[in-house]
């Protein structure tokens, strides 16, 4: 793995052994640390022959500017256009390193997986995403009578233990967001992606987030557009965490191969 940067950004970067033109860039979960258990199913992607980038934040970590929602989502569209043939360089040893990619899939996971649907509103390049027991709102959280992490907690363990690294989190505009009162709700920005190849993947023994939430959210999406490319794998007793990000990892490859 290497620690590149360009500009206000750095990423985690690692590269398969085969030459690769296509890129997945990965939303990490939250909270978390770029560098710190974040892809424990890297080593599946790259052995199928992709490689993988984990951007950190606008604003988070060691990236500089401003972090906020809308910051959240330009990271990803900037590392696209960074990487679609460029220069960067590695923070360690100060070597520039050449990039160039033809093709790009977008990867979220968990609380921090929002950002990845709404790229499409923004930048219509973006056609493939796959997303690991997302959340597509969270002012549904704790309505079904189901166990379920409340968005207070998750929001409290971010300000009480990575409130240094995720900068500016106490900013007015993240309080409204984790109210469902912005614009960029996954569950309500679904006409954006209707040309858009889509992978969704969830643990039916989920404690964090509830299962059934991503199935409506698929239904929705064939409602939308039933002869859209979209799948939803749902693997019985799996949780929140390794056990179904690794299957769906594997899921996920074998269904870009016969699809993408």
């Amino acid at each position: 793995m290497q620690v590149l940067k360009f500009w206000r950004l750095v990423w985690s970067y690692y590269k398969s052994d085969n030459k690769s033109d296509i890129l997945i860039i990965a939303a990490i979960w939250a909270p978390n640390l770029m560098d710190v258990d974040s892809l424990r199913n890297v080593d599946i992607l790259i052995k199928a022959w992709y490689d993988v980038i984990t951007p950190e934040y606008y604003g988070f970590c060691r990236s500089f500017w401003k972090f906020t929602p809308i910051n959240s989502i330009k990271t990803f569209i900037d590392t696209k256009n960074f990487f679609k043939k460029g220069v960067v360089i590695n923070v360690y040893s100060w070597k520039k390193v050449k990039v160039k990619y033809k093709k790009f899939i977008f990867l979220g996971m968990s609380y921090w997986w929002w950002v990845v649907p709404l790229l499409p509103r923004f930048d219509k390049e973006v056609n493939t995403i796959a997303m690991f027991y997302p959340v597509i709102d969270y002012s549904s959280f704790w309505k079904r009578w189901v166990k379920e992490e409340t968005v207070e907690d998750f929001l409290n363990s971010i300000k009480r233990w990575f409130s240094k690294i995720y900068n500016w989190i106490k900013l007015p505009i993240w309080e409204k967001h984790f109210q469902d009162k912005t614009d960029l709700i996954p569950i309500n920005n679904i006409k954006y992606l209707k040309n858009v190849n889509i992978f969704l993947a969830h643990g039916t023994n989920d404690k964090s987030i509830y299962y059934k939430k991503t199935r409506e959210y698929y239904e929705r999406l064939k409602k939308y557009n039933i002869k859209g490319n979209y799948i939803y794998k749902e693997y019985k007793w799996f949780w929140h965490g390794i056990d179904t990000m690794r299957e769906a990892s594997y899921d996920l490859i074998k269904w870009l191969q016969n699809k993408i």
